[in-house]
């Protein structure tokens, strides 16, 4: 019976105890990692297109500021509908994936996947992707964004300063 009990309680806390936040800071959070990790292409004076596929793609297309760059989409939209013809042009073309992970209540990764279109054509589209950045014992997102309950302010961590951080730790 403990032991059913424990079980209870832990499947719940996955699934009903989990924080919600609100789509109007993980919008922010997805922002600050676009700029983040696409700061060069953002600042070179032949800009070409980034191809942004997220759950957010109608709020974050309404933000014109600088992300006039990036073309978003959701998740039920067909490549074909984003992508240039003719479409055999569109070959090693890069799609980038988006989404956020709520690991705490005050600690959410934000992840930018790659799928780079290896060969396309009217039929058929051949794709590689490169879900996650891993090392030994796990994986490291593209940008942490922890809650400072003393300030009231969440701090913003890239995947290099996060890397940073393991790499000291595995030195003690």
């Amino acid at each position: 019976m403990r032991t059913l009990i424990i079980f209870v309680l832990l499947f719940l806390s996955q699934y009903s105890f989990g924080q919600n936040v609100a789509d109007s800071l993980l919008i922010t959070f997805y922002q600050k990692t676009l700029f983040s990790v696409f700061s060069d292409e953002l600042e070179e004076k032949d800009k070409s297109e980034i191809l942004v596929q997220t759950d957010f793609s109608k709020h974050l297309s309404n933000q014109k500021s600088k992300l006039n760059q990036f073309i978003f989409f959701d998740n039920t939209t067909s490549y074909y509908s984003v992508l240039e013809k003719p479409f055999k042009q569109n070959s090693g073309k890069i799609i980038y994936h988006i989404c956020h992970r709520v690991l705490s209540e005050d600690t959410i990764d934000v992840d930018i996947r790659t799928t780079q279109i290896v060969s396309m054509s009217r039929k058929k589209i051949t794709l590689a992707t490169d879900f996650c950045d891993s090392v030994e014992g796990g994986y490291i997102p593209s940008a942490r964004f922890i809650f400072d309950g003393r300030t009231s302010k969440w701090n913003f961590l890239t995947r290099n300063q996060i890397r940073k951080e393991i790499n000291s730790i595995k030195k003690y």
